[in-house]
C-alpha cells in the first residue's frame, strides 16, 4: 500500500483516494487535539476584540468551484466591509488575531472544509475572487494557462510550500513565486513532498516568536517585509502596486543599507564609483551577487530623472555623516537627521503622475514615516551618548527629543486614518521598519 502511494506523482497523487484518505485521518486525529484550543480561543475573540469569532468567505476551490472557507477572525473591519490580509504577519490584524496566525490555530476551522472535501491537507491555498484575477492580469497567456490548469487541478490545502518559502525569504503573498510554486506543486506533488511540507511548517512555530536583534543585519525576508508594508500602504491610497515595484523598494532598502555600512563602517567618504558599479550590477565588499543584479534590474526600468535621484540621494550619505560628527546641539542633530529622512524617502516615493492625488498623499506619507523614525533614531543616540558620558547635554533634552519623535509618529496616524480602508496598525508598522533600516 505504502509503495504504491510512494509511486503516485502529480495529478495522480492530487486527486487519488489515497490522499483523500490521508486527509480524513490526520483531520480526525487533530480534531480532539484543536477542538479546547479553538473554543477557547473563540472565547477570547468574542470578549476582547468583541465581533463574531467565526469568519467565512467564498474561495475558489477545485475545478475552479467556489466554497464558502472558515477561520477564526483576526482581522478587524474597515467601514463594516471585511479586511483583506496580507499574510500571516499582516500588521493590521488584532492582537490576539497576531497570536493565532503565528501558531497558525486561526486555520483550523479549515477542518471542517477538509470533510466536506472542499480542502486538503496539503495543496496550493485558497485564493480569492479578487486576489486570483489581479494575478491572472499579471501573467503572460502561457503561465495563465498553467497556472489555472494547477488550480482546477488540486483542492485548496491548510499548508502549502509557498507559504513556508514565504516566510523564510520573504515572497509577497501575490508574487510570481506563489504562482510557480503553485504550477510545481500540481505536476510534482507526492506523498513524500506532501509530509515534507507538513513538517516545515511545523518547525517554522519555534521561530515564528523569535526576535531579531536590531544590532545585526535584517535577514532578507524583513526587507521585503518593508516592501509590503509600503504596497498596503499604497493601495490604502488607491494605488495599484506592481510586483515590480516591490522589486524595487525590497533592494533599494537593501542597497540603502548596505551604502550607509560603507560609510560608518569603513569611512568611505566619496560613494559614487560604488553607486556606478552597483547600477551595472557588479558586485563589491557587502553587496552580495543577488543584490547587484536586483539593483541593476530595477534602475533598468526607471526614467532617467529617477535614476539621478537615487544616485543623488546615496551619494549624499557620508555628507550626513559629517554633519551629525560636526552637530553640538541636540536641535542641529535633529535638523540634519530630518535632511537625511527627506532623502531617504526619495529612494520610496512613487513617480508622480500629474494630478494624481493618492500619489501625492502616498509620497507625503513616507516622509512622515521616514521622518518619525529618524526623530526616535537621533533621541536613541543622544541618550545613548550621555549615558556614555559622551556628550554633555541634559535629559529634558533628550525626553524633549522623544517627544518630537513620538509627536510625528501621532501626526502619522492621524494622517493614516485619514484614508478609508487603513488604519493605525499599518501605519505604526511601517515607521518601526524605517527605525529599523
Amino acid at each position: 500500500m505504502v509503495n504504491e502511494m510512494n509511486q503516485l506523482q502529480g495529478e495522480a497523487w492530487v486527486e487519488s483516494s489515497q490522499k483523500r484518505a490521508m486527509d480524513l485521518a490526520l483531520a480526525t486525529t487533530l480534531v480532539p487535539l484543536a477542538a479546547p484550543l479553538v473554543l477557547g480561543a473563540a472565547g477570547l475573540i468574542r470578549s476582547i476584540d468583541g465581533v463574531d469569532p467565526l469568519y467565512n468567505a467564498e474561495r475558489f476551490g477545485q475545478n475552479e468551484d467556489l466554497f464558502t472557507m472558515y477561520k477564526l477572525r483576526t482581522m478587524p473591519s474597515v467601514n463594516g466591509a471585511e479586511t483583506v490580509s496580507s499574510g500571516y504577519d499582516d500588521p493590521r490584524a488584532s492582537r490576539l488575531g497576531k497570536v493565532l496566525r503565528k501558531i497558525r490555530l486561526d486555520e483550523v476551522p479549515q477542518i471542517y472544509n477538509i470533510y466536506r472535501g472542499e480542502m486538503t491537507v496539503v495543496g496550493p491555498r485558497p485564493i480569492a475572487t479578487k486576489e486570483y484575477e489581479r494575478i491572472m492580469d499579471s501573467l503572460d497567456p502561457m503561465t495563465q494557462k498553467e497556472w489555472r490548469k494547477a488550480r482546477a487541478l488540486c483542492r485548496p490545502g491548510m499548508l502549502d510550500s509557498f507559504g513556508v518559502q514565504a516566510y523564510r525569504c520573504g515572497y509577497d503573498l501575490d508574487s510570481q513565486k506563489r504562482v510557480e510554486t503553485d504550477i510545481e506543486y500540481a505536476s510534482a506533488a507526492t506523498l513524500q513532498g506532501d509530509i515534507k511540507i507538513i513538517v516545515d511548517s511545523l518547525g517554522l512555530f519555534s521561530t515564528l516568536f523569535a526576535k531579531h536583534d536590531r544590532n545585526i543585519t535584517p535577514p532578507k525576508h524583513e526587507y521585503k517585509r518593508g516592501s509590503a508594508i509600503l504596497a498596503a500602504a499604497a493601495n490604502g491610497n488607491g494605488i495599484t502596486v506592481s510586483a515590480q515595484q516591490r522589486q524595487y523598494w525590497n533592494s533599494m532598502f537593501r542597497f540603502a543599507k548596505v551604502m550607509d555600512g560603507l560609510v560608518d563602517e569603513q569611512g568611505e567618504t566619496d560613494l559614487t564609483p560604488y553607486i556606478d558599479r552597483a547600477f551595472r550590477g557588479e558586485i563589491f565588499a557587502g553587496l552580495e551577487l543577488d543584490l547587484a543584479l536586483q539593483v541593476k534590474a530595477s534602475i533598468s526600468l526607471l526614467s532617467d530623472d529617477h535614476r539621478e535621484r537615487i544616485r543623488h540621494a546615496i551619494s549624499l550619505l557620508p555628507v550626513f555623516a559629517a554633519k551629525k560628527q560636526a552637530a553640538t546641539t541636540p536641535k542641529g542633530l535633529h535638523a540634519v537627521c530630518m535632511e537625511e529622512a527627506l532623502c531617504f524617502a526619495s529612494l520610496l516615493e512613487l513617480d508622480d503622475v500629474g494630478d494624481d492625488v493618492g500619489v501625492a498623499k502616498f509620497n507625503k506619507w513616507v516622509r512622515y514615516v521616514a521622518q518619525a523614525g529618524e526623530s526616535l533614531d537621533a533621541a536613541a543616540d543622544l541618550q545613548a551618548d550621555y549615558t556614555a558620558n559622551a556628550v554633555q547635554l541634559k535629559p529634558s533634552r533628550i525626553n524633549a527629543m522623544r517627544l518630537a519623535g513620538r509627536g510625528l509618529n501621532h501626526a502619522l496616524h492621524v494622517a493614516r486614518l485619514s484614508n478609508r480602508q487603513t488604519n493605525t496598525a499599518i501605519m505604526h508598522a511601517a515607521w518601526v521598519c524605517c527605525t529599523d533600516h
